[in-house]
Order: structure tokens, then C-alpha cells, then sequence
């Protein structure tokens, strides 16, 4: 793989290559001579956490209250959260350093997406950082530090004339000791939990974005790293919760779209 200029000439490229990967996705031959136009879209990013409360009057009214004194395994799921991720990050460097706190569940970063087109509108090239951590559970019952999730990431590139469509995706879910401890208290092994960017990018310039997830846990979505839009799992009412939970090991957990927004790009000389 070879490396465009912006790339390797990156102000942060030492921190990058801890967390990101340079992807680079040949659409399509031109001739050597053609000057390609390129259109960037902004960097785009979601976390996951769990939202922390030791009582249930530290909830918003809903099921998650409701169920709080007779449900032991929402209880112990709530006193395993974290602190709210923040509200805005410098850039790709900060958002990686800001996951050594292990105080979240997941992340997933597209950052510098580039589509390098003809001048007659066709997709030459995607190319784009990218990056996912899966996070970890605080254990607050037992002594030690966070345990570490499970999970991997999945891409794909699909072109249908003059628009390209980047979808990144990851699957997540509780470490082996997490797991079992849900299970002593759901009856149920924990299942896949995931979260989506799908952004489509045209040659005319256009660009939008879609964030999907699993109905736990809660999400921010971050564009041009400043948070956009929240999703909180404590919304989930009683189908969704029990549809999460039970949809079982080595399953994938329901899905819905959260977010939906036009991008802004810039054209690159």
C-alpha cells in the first residue's frame, strides 16, 4: 500500500499509527495525466458508554427507573458505567490519547475521507483513516482494573455511479468474566452490541452521514470532532431492553438508525 502525501506528512502520524489505519480503495484505472479532483469530507467518530448511577433517582423517568429496585442485573449494569465522554476533542491524536482512560465501551473513527474523482464525475479512489477500540467494563465489585471487551471491525465500499458509499462498522461485547456475571443475573450470555458509520460521498461534492447502533449502549456522535447528536440507552423501554438482552450469545443485537446529517466538504488542491 502506498501512502498519500497528506499521510505520511500528517502532523500526528506517530499517534495515528497506534489507533488508526490508512486505508486506500482503488475504484476505478485512470490515465497517468488526468488530474484528479479530490473532495474531503469531515472526520467523523462515535463512542460508547454506559451511563454510571448507584440509585435510581439519578435516572430519567422510563423503564431504567422503573425496574431499578427489582431488577438486579440493570442495577449492577448502571453501577459498571462511566463518566459522559466530552464534548469536543482537538483531533484524531486527542481522541486516541482520550481512550487510555479506558472509561468507555466503544469507539469507531473515520477521520479524513477523501474521494478522488475525474472531472467528468467518475470515483477514482476512497481514501480515508480509519480506526475502532472496543473498551472495557469497570468491575466495581472485584478488586483490579477495567476488564477489556471483545470485538473486531468490519468495512465495505460500494460505488453506484457517481457516488461511493464508506460503510465501518464493529461488533462488541462483554470480556469472559463480564459475561458470566451477566449471565448469573439475565439467564442469558451476552450478544453482539454494535455501532455503524455509513458515509456516502458524491462527486458532485455532497457528502451525508449515517450513525447506526445497538439499543446499548448510549452513544455520542462526533463530526469534526465536536459532539452532534446523543443517544442514551436509558430511552430503551421494555421491548427494547429485553430484545437487547436476550438476543444471545454470539448474536447480533437489534439495530435502529440514530443520526442523519448533510456533510459539509472542502475541495483539496
Amino acid at each position: 500500500m502506498i501512502l498519500s502525501n497528506d499521510a505520511i506528512n500528517s502532523p500526528d502520524s506517530e499517534i495515528r499509527g497506534a489507533f488508526y489505519n490508512y486505508t486506500v480503495w482503488s475504484i476505478s484505472d485512470h490515465p497517468a495525466h488526468e488530474k484528479l479532483i479530490c473532495w474531503q469530507a469531515p472526520s467523523l467518530a462515535a463512542l460508547g458508554w454506559i451511563p454510571f448511577a448507584d440509585e435510581a433517582g439519578q435516572l430519567p423517568e422510563g423503564f431504567f427507573q422503573d425496574q431499578w429496585p427489582g431488577t438486579l442485573a440493570i442495577r449492577e449494569l448502571l453501577k459498571s458505567g462511566n463518566d459522559v465522554p466530552q464534548d469536543a476533542f482537538s483531533g484524531a491524536a486527542d481522541f486516541a490519547q482520550s481512550l487510555d482512560s479506558r472509561d468507555f465501551r466503544s469507539a469507531l473513527v473515520i477521520d479524513q475521507p477523501k474521494l478522488y474523482c475525474s472531472p467528468d464525475g467518475t470515483p477514482r479512489r476512497f481514501t480515508c483513516w480509519r480506526g475502532h477500540r472496543v473498551g472495557f467494563t469497570p468491575m466495581r465489585m472485584l478488586p483490579g482494573p477495567p476488564h477489556p471487551g471483545e470485538g473486531a471491525e468490519y468495512k465495505d465500499l460500494q460505488t453506484v455511479g457517481q457516488q461511493v458509499t464508506f460503510d465501518f462498522w464493529m461488533r462488541f461485547k462483554l470480556g469472559r468474566l463480564a459475561d458470566w456475571a451477566g449471565m448469573l443475573m439475565t439467564r442469558h450470555r451476552a450478544p453482539s452490541a454494535a455501532i455503524r458509520i455509513r458515509l456516502t460521498m458524491r462527486s458532485s461534492g455532497s457528502a451525508h452521514v449515517t450513525f447506526i447502533s445497538s439499543d446499548i449502549p448510549s452513544q455520542r456522535f462526533y463530526i469534526d470532532w465536536k459532539v452532534n447528536q446523543e443517544y442514551s440507552m436509558t430511552d430503551c423501554d421494555e421491548r427494547q431492553f429485553r430484545g437487547f438482552i436476550e438476543a444471545g450469545k454470539c448474536k447480533d443485537a437489534p439495530v435502529a438508525s440514530r443520526f442523519d446529517a448533510r456533510l459539509e466538504t472542502k475541495a483539496i488542491a
